[in-house]
């Protein structure tokens, strides 16, 4: 069982950016996933960034001021972060995961997904 997080910081690294990510599309719309453009717009990143993070594993090296720009971009309060763990629970043990992004979309999570577990246990977070 993971460790109670001591500080916010801690409670929003159980919360990686590709997460933060995918359940962006999960919560804006009923079919397809949120364009990067609207991302960048609701933001206020430019769209290399946007693409950068998206697609880390992990906060580290990533700016607060920068973090709080894309979580809210995707919509995340990081005060509620239980809610996108309980969505990383749900999707993964559905029988169809992630069904609001597409095949290489979901390709990419499920990778991402894979490497933040290793890291995880490498720490000793899980």
């Amino acid at each position: 069982m993971p460790r109670r997080p001591t500080s916010l910081l801690a409670l929003i690294e159980q919360v990686p950016p590709f997460v933060c990510w995918a359940y962006a599309g999960n919560r804006r719309r009923k079919s397809g996933h949120t364009p990067v453009p609207e991302m960048v717009e609701s933001s206020g990143l430019n769209r290399r960034m946007v693409l950068r993070i998206r697609d880390r594993i992990t906060w580290q090296g990533v700016r607060v001021e920068v973090a709080d720009a894309f979580m809210r971009g995707c919509g995340v309060n990081p005060n509620n972060c239980w809610r996108m763990r309980k969505y990383l629970r749900f999707t993964t043990t559905r029988k169809q995961p992630l069904r609001h992004l597409t095949p290489s979309q979901q390709r990419r999570f499920m990778t991402q997904l894979r490497r933040w577990a290793v890291a995880q246990q490498a720490t000793g977070s899980v």
